[in-house]
This record gives C-alpha cells, structure tokens and sequence, in this order.
C-alpha cells in the first residue's frame, strides 16, 4: 500500500515521489488528462502513448487528475495543523492521511505506538497489540484503545495481578504447585528445576530464599491430592503473595488442613482466587483462614465447613468479591480491628458453636467496613448477640447497601445489632442500626422466601424479587453480579440488591 503500482492509503497518500491517481500509486512525472463526460467509455491521453476506447466525449467538459501541490509542509510536525481531523497526519511528501502513512507512530507520540487500522489514529495499544501495554498499565482497554491498570488476576496471563497498584506481578516470580507424591516423578520437594512443587511448604520456602518481598504468585495445578495447609510469615517484610488456584475457574483448588491458610505479618498482602478452602479440624474453633497484622485480598474463593469462623482477622484489612463464605460452625467473619470491604458476595448458613460465637459477620474496634452487592442470609446468632451483623468495642460508622440482610427462622436473636452502621437501599429484617427510607424492611421468613438455595456452597439465587427493589446502579457500583451476569449499568436504574442478579 502506497508504493508504485499499488493501492493509495487511505487520505489518497503515496511514497515519496509517487502520486494517488484513480486510487493507485503512479508516477508523480506522469500526466493524465481525462476529456468529456462519457456514455460508457473514456478517451486517455497519457504522456508518450495515445489509448481510444471511444470517441463518444462531450468536449466542453476537462477534468485534471494532475497532482496540485503538497497537502501540508512536513517541517511543521507529522500531526499537522494543515491537516483534516479525518486525516491528521502529514507524510514526508507532504500529503495528508491516517496512521498508515506514517513511518512509525512512536516518531509521532512515543506514548502512541500502535498505528490503529480500524481508526486510522496512533493509540497505545488495540486488540492486534495489546502486548504494547506494560508496567503501571499492563491491560489493554478495548474500547478506547489505553492502556490501564489491571483490575483482575485474569489480566495478567503470566502471573497475578496486584490490585492494590493495578500492576502484574512479575512473570519471572512464577511458582507450579501440583499435590503429589514425589515418587510418581511429576512434582519434587526439592527447591529449584523445572519441576512444579509437590507442596505449599517448598513454594513458601523457595520463596523466602529468592526473596519474599520480590512479589510472587503461585499457581495451583490439578493433582491427585488435595492441597494441605499453607504458613506463611514475612516477620515485618513487606511481600505480595498471590495464590491462584487452576486455570479453569469452574473448577476451584482445594485446601484442607487444621487453618488451611494461615499468615502473618505487617507488609504482607496474600490475595486468594479460585480456591476452596475446607477445614478438617474437628476440636475447638480454629478458622479457615487465619489473617494476623496483613492485608487479605479474596477473590471467586469459597470458604466452607469450619469449625470456627471462615475468616479470623486481627488487625487485619479483609477484602472479598465475588465469594462465598459458608456452613462454618461459628462467625462467616470475625474481625478484630482492621477493616472490612465486600462486594458481590455470600456469608450464608454459618452456625454458632457454643461459647465460640456465630453469626454471619461479627466486628470488634473496626475501623472501616464497607459493604455492598452482599447476600448475608440464614446465619445463627449467639445468644444474645446479631445474628446477622454484630459489633462490638469501639467501631467507626460502616455502610452497608445494596444488600440482603436476614436471619436464621426461629431464633430470638435480633438481625443486626451494630448502632454504628449505617444501611441503605438493601432489604432486612430489622435490627439495630442506622437506617433511612429507602429500606425494605421484612419478616425473617419473608426474605428467605425471595430465594432457592444452590447446595452444597449455600449460595442464594433470587427466586421472587420484590415488587420494587429498594436499590438503584450508581457509577462506581459493580458492572456486573458474583457469576458475570450483567447488572443494569445505567445510573439511577432499579437493580437487584445482593450478589446474585434476578433473571426470569
């Protein structure tokens, strides 16, 4: 394309020292005149040659296809003034047109690389070369052809990717655990080869002699045996750790142990995707999941059958989307300071054990707690305590909206007894907290008649959704429910609160 004999690019541009003549590259020394308006045929008069096809013309009428000068003086810049907006570039022969007559977009703007067919611009990246896109933005926005952060483990095809910066985590940091037994020859338990791991152990000891503040991610494969528990302590190094259970979301990685994942340490972020995270513990109320003085980052995670609380916190910042946390025989979560921000999510069916607690959700001198697109539903309180949401201590005033809040049937506890939190646009079952009009307020039995049950993870699907719904989409809401189905995306409409979106 624009070189002799071949096609104009688009905005009729040739190579240098060639013109566009009924859109193909000729000759800038050549000449053709075109006389008449035709029936049919024409007769061309080229230099050197005379061609008559028919002598049918109207003689009145000339028409000149010859080159009349430069479109744009090259020296004022390849994004010219002198140029269209359709086709703003200007080539070194003086002609204006799209990218594709530019020698190279980076010589344009080094930040605008990629030279766009479909729009005919210089962009940072596009569907043929997303790989344009690295470091602080590693993801290619589609849409307006940017390069932006990463918002999802997925993003990041080599490694992880640390929401917290909206960077992946490197792809040199990569670890393979597959739980065998060595002897089978697929996996080892000694540090370095090519070998995935055969245990979470060797990965975190492999980890901490290339050095654990480095950012790693650990990939879990499919083996014949079932994960077991993964320790991880930093002692005050600060470290991203991603554990990113199998490449096929629809089939999550399996932990079991005592506390199946266990961690400590100020600095240390842990984020968990793709798992589930099963205890065996039979004695006393040991959690799932253990996060002490760190920051724990849950994602498409199912936390299941415990003993104790799924989540244990302390001083602890706890972020979920898109997860399920279940049939724990005490709290879903128990937090003891930190904070605790949830979308997209379900804390159903957990029990109470005893002197240990229970209830969904249970805060203590928390210091932030945000929650929205939540289904809290069918938890055992207590004695005494909320069955629902309980605070206790000193708590700033959380938020709670676009949710479902409901008790157990048949229990004298209360559903929420927190004075601190503030609840909005969700449907309840009473309790006490702060709340305004835009509530739809229950019986416990009447909230729990809105949905089916999915077994064996609890998860509530919306079965009957009320008359109105109390919640309506803002801008910062989530574009979509905890299994990709679409929410409204329209600012002000009416939207299904909790995780799961109503379809007939």
């Amino acid at each position: 394309m624009g070189s002799l004999g071949c096609a104009c690019t688009r905005g009729d541009a040739c190579d240098p020292g060639l013109t566009c003549v009924a859109d193909l590259c000729v000759d800038v020394d050549t000449t053709s005149t075109s006389t008449g308006t035709t029936t049919g045929t024409t007769t061309t008069t080229t230099t050197g040659e005379l061609t008559t096809a028919d002598p049918t013309t109207d003689p009145t009428s000339t028409t000149t296809s010859d080159s009349e000068g430069a479109d744009c003086d090259p020296k004022e810049g390849a994004l010219n003034p002198a140029c269209p907006d359709a086709f703003p570039y200007c080539s070194a022969s003086g002609v204006c047109g799209d990218c594709t007559i530019l020698v190279s977009c980076a010589g344009v703007d080094i930040d605008k690389g990629v030279c766009d067919l479909d729009t005919g611009a210089c962009v940072q990246c596009n569907a043929a070369e997303a790989e344009a896109c690295k470091g602080d933005t590693p993801v290619c926005d589609l849409e307006s052809n940017t390069c932006v952060a990463c918002t999802s483990h997925a993003q990041c095809v080599n490694s992880a990717c640390d929401l917290a910066l909206g960077q992946c985590l490197p792809a040199s940091n990569v670890i393979s655990v597959l739980p065998d037994d060595p002897v089978n020859g697929l996996c080892t338990t000694s540090i370095g080869g090519d070998k995935p791991y055969c245990n979470a152990e060797v990965a975190i000891q492999h980890m901490h002699m290339h050095g654990i503040s480095k950012g790693w991610t650990v990939r879990l494969l499919k083996g014949p045996n079932v994960l077991s528990t993964l320790n991880l302590t930093t002692a005050g190094k600060p470290a991203v750790v991603a554990i990113i259970g199998y490449d096929d979301p629809t089939l999550a990685a399996e932990l079991q142990g005592g506390v199946p994942i266990d961690f400590k340490g100020p600095g240390l972020t842990v984020y968990l995707d793709n798992l589930d995270i099963v205890s065996t513990a039979i004695l006393n109320d040991p959690p799932n999941v253990r996060c002490d003085s760190a920051t724990l980052d849950l994602s498409n995670t199912r936390i299941r059958q415990g003993v104790g609380p799924g989540i244990r916190g302390a001083a602890c910042t706890v972020n979920i989307r898109d997860s399920v946390i279940s049939r724990n025989k005490s709290e879903g979560i128990e937090l003891t300071g930190g904070a605790l921000f949830m979308r997209n999510s379900f804390v159903t069916e957990n029990g109470q054990n005893g002197i240990y607690g229970g209830g969904a959700i249970r805060l203590q001198n928390v210091s932030a707690v945000d929650i929205a697109y939540t289904t809290l539903l069918n938890n055992l309180g207590a004695p005494g305590k909320g069955a629902t949401i309980h605070c206790e201590g000193n708590n700033n005033v959380g938020s709670v909206r676009a949710s479902v809040l409901g008790a157990a049937v048949g229990q004298e506890n209360t559903s929420i007894s927190c004075s601190t939190l503030f609840v909005e646009q969700s449907i309840l079952d009473g309790g006490d907290f702060m709340a305004d009009a835009s509530n739809h307020a229950m019986s416990t039995s009447a909230v729990l008649d809105l949905f089916a049950v999915d077994i064996p993870y609890s998860i509530y699907r919306w079965k009957q959704p009320p008359a109105e719904s109390p919640t309506t989409w803002q801008s910062d809401d989530p574009r979509v429910d905890f299994e990709g189905d679409p929410r409204s995306v329209t600012v002000g409409a009416p939207e299904s609160p909790g995780a799961d979106v109503y379809s007939q």
